[in-house]
């Protein structure tokens, strides 16, 4: 049999949830209602096409404010997972009010799916020390917030210990499995511009298609010849 790769393809569907939470000028929420205008029909007119199925991260608030491109989510081969509400910042909360964001999450994807939702990712991949515990608890299945690995699944510890004057050590492994993300693999990066912190984006798609490209056949299972 061929060497195999799988491929999962995940999408945020942030929309004006960061803009609403900010209280951001209008110029700013118009660029966020561009993904369920424009952005979310066409891939998935594109996900339909090549029939691949998808995970779709989507706050709360994108999930209440934008029906139509819920329903159109769930029409396709698609599974809607947790990202906040007003994709929040978890580093910045308290956690009780993680434990409320997540919850009243969990409760939307229920009442628009019908099942509870197994999977989350962190708005910004930003985590406070529980954030993940918190996640574990409410009986996710996994998270994609985290970068100790590419293109491997690994189990989320919990209780590591870093401390300049005693050292590192290491928690134990849970049951909550890490889908692990990277700063290359995100589209962000490259088309996101940040004049506040003077990063230049706005990249050619074909320097992203080369490094995506680079990506997927470093990924690939390398054929064993036959001895």
């Amino acid at each position: 049999m061929a060497p195999r790769l799988t491929v999962a393809l995940t999408f945020d569907g942030d929309a004006i949830s960061d803009a609403v939470r900010r209280a951001d000028p209008p110029v700013k929420l118009s660029h966020g209602e561009f993904g369920p205008r424009v952005g979310i029909p066409r891939v998935l007119e594109l996900l339909d096409r090549e029939a691949i199925p998808a995970t779709w991260f989507m706050p709360g608030h994108s999930l209440e404010t934008f029906p139509a491109s819920t329903d159109a989510i769930l029409r396709g081969d698609n599974e809607i997972a947790c990202h906040g509400w007003f994709h929040e910042d978890f580093s910045a909360l308290a956690e009780s009010e993680q434990r409320a964001v997540l919850e009243r999450c969990i409760a939307k994807v229920e009442a628009v799916t019908g099942a509870r939702p197994k999977g989350h990712r962190a708005p910004y991949w930003a985590l406070a020390p529980e954030t993940l515990a918190i996640v574990e608890d409410l009986g996710f299945t996994y998270d994609s917030s985290l970068m100790a690995d590419d293109y491997r699944l690994y189990r989320v510890r919990s209780g590591d210990r870093h401390s300049v004057e005693d050292g590192t050590t290491f928690g134990p492994a849970g049951r909550l499995v890490q889908v692990p993300v990277y700063w290359a693999l995100d589209d962000w990066p490259y088309f996101e511009p940040a004049p506040a912190t003077g990063r230049d984006a706005l990249a050619a798609p074909s320097r992203v298609l080369e490094i995506w490209t680079g990506e997927l056949r470093y990924a690939m299972p390398t054929p064993r010849l036959a001895s």
